[in-house]
């Protein structure tokens, strides 16, 4: 009996996980593809004078993924995801890094 609802359990759990991550990354390439659009549209419609407010226009989303990618970490931690715990903090500071230096470059 008890051997059944450890399996059950399991299914509900991986049922779980399953949808979280595909949520997650839904949300994070939307969130990406919106912002590349976006400035691509701007780059396109109004030249390099868009340049120096390119991140105002988008900088709402981009903050809220980049916050979203320490989640990242969080699920190499919980073991949701196979991904070892060191690798995902260097990709998710590189990444917070990059975007500040782009910034920082252009503004």
């Amino acid at each position: 009996m008890t051997a059944v609802l450890k399996v059950e359990n399991r299914n509900v759990l991986d049922t779980v996980r399953r949808y979280y991550l595909f949520l997650y990354y839904l949300f994070q390439f939307l969130g990406f593809t919106w912002t590349f659009s976006r400035l691509s549209a701007n780059l396109i419609l109004q030249g390099q004078g868009c340049l120096y407010s390119a991140f105002s226009s988008c900088a709402e989303v981009l903050n809220c993924c980049q916050v979203l990618a320490v989640l990242e970490v969080v699920n190499a931690v919980l073991g949701l995801v196979k991904t070892p715990v060191f690798p995902a903090m260097i990709q998710a500071r590189l990444s917070h890094y990059l975007l500040v230096f782009v910034c920082c470059c252009v503004l």
